[in-house]
């Protein structure tokens, strides 16, 4: 009996050192547990032309600006999968690398001749990953966030800034989850998050060069009203706008305020930006054009027209005003003829944080 018994503990301490096995390796992204995304198609746009080509879009890699100490984790399993065994939820490769192919698939099927780095562009594509969350649990919860903007080549102006959304939830049904039903599940939600950021992409181009672009299928104006989609910048007629310099730096959109008056120039002013003032004005959480978890920065400068950039994000030229995601951030602030300056400010949801300095040469 005492020897049947050990027999049955020894097994036990077996299944269970594999399981912890199985579940080390999957936390590090390797073995059989990680995901691998299959996309499934989507139908063809016709291409936009201009001046009878297909249109140059310059795509850089998406970047990945999660919180997160894994690039290929996306959740947790809290229920019970048929054949998956961790408690993570993890990708064969990084969330930014696998959304970075979903995209330039989909620019590619919506008509765009995507230009290599490098290389003559119309136009330029930058996206970011704001979220990119799948939970198993009762009810398995879907949350894809991407920010975006587009520029015209030559230009330091915003042409169309947004964030697109995929969100859901959804019953697994009685059979239950397996790692079928779960990749199937993501793989459907992202073809549906670059595929309307790919007819946000279009629709823009559309009402900003009615003239000189032109397609056999026209998507309709007003994508900004689509679900899940939220325009930041919205898109507007720019036919014969002369083009500038082009920032090579991730856009965030940023929304022009008037300049309030500033203290007259210290005579001695301080390095780094020493007149810097934070202060948080409260507004709704809701407030009409406020997406939730998202607030302002509001930035004065001496002088004006200074570059604000935050961890190389580009978000425009002083006086601006731009929403932002609510936490910490640290500002740099750069003009040229003066020393580059930093501040670091919090933001909160709902509320605008305002910002005033002074650069020294």
């Amino acid at each position: 009996m005492k020897l049947l018994t050990t027999i049955l503990l020894a097994l036990l301490a077996l299944l269970a050192g594999c399981s912890s096995l199985s579940n080390v390796a999957s936390s590090f992204g390797g073995g059989s547990e990680s995901l691998e995304v299959q996309l499934e198609s989507r139908p063809a746009s016709q291409p936009l032309l201009r001046a009878g080509q297909p249109v140059r879009l310059l795509l850089p890699d998406v970047k990945d600006l999660r919180q997160s100490s894994n690039p290929r984790q996306i959740g947790r399993i809290k229920a019970t999968v048929s054949d998956m065994h961790s408690t993570e939820l993890l990708l064969d490769k990084d969330a930014a690398a696998l959304t970075t192919s979903a995209l330039r698939a989909q620019l590619t099927r919506d008509g765009f001749s995507l230009t290599p780095a490098g290389q003559p562009y119309d136009f330029e594509l930058v996206a970011v990953i704001r979220s990119f969350e799948l939970n198993v649990a009762g009810r398995d919860e879907l949350n894809l966030v991407v920010e975006a903007s587009l520029r015209a080549s030559g230009s330091s102006d915003v042409i169309w800034a947004g964030v697109v959304s995929e969100k859901s939830d959804r019953f697994a049904g009685i059979m239950g989850n397996s790692r079928a039903t779960i990749t199937r599940y993501l793989g459907d939600g992202l073809a549906n998050l670059v595929q309307k950021l790919g007819a946000s992409v279009r629709g823009s181009l559309v009402q900003s060069y009615p003239q000189t672009l032109s397609t056999s299928s026209q998507p309709a104006p007003g994508t900004e009203s689509a679900s899940g989609v939220m325009t930041l910048t919205p898109a507007s007629i720019r036919e014969g706008v002369a083009m500038k310099a082009v920032i090579p730096a991730v856009a965030v959109p940023t929304v022009s305020v008037p300049a309030a008056p500033l203290p007259a120039p210290l005579s001695a002013p301080a390095t780094v930006a020493p007149v810097a003032t934070v202060k948080a004005e409260s507004r709704p959480v809701g407030a009409p054009g406020m997406l939730p978890g998202y607030g302002y920065i509001s930035v004065i400068s001496m002088p004006t027209r200074v570059k604000v950039y935050s961890d190389d994000i580009y978000y425009g030229l002083t006086p601006l005003k731009a929403m932002v995601p609510v936490g910490v951030m640290t500002l740099e602030f750069r003009f040229e003829g003066y020393k580059t300056s930093r501040e670091k400010v919090s933001v909160r949801s709902g509320e605008t944080t305002e910002i005033e300095f002074q650069l020294k040469k």
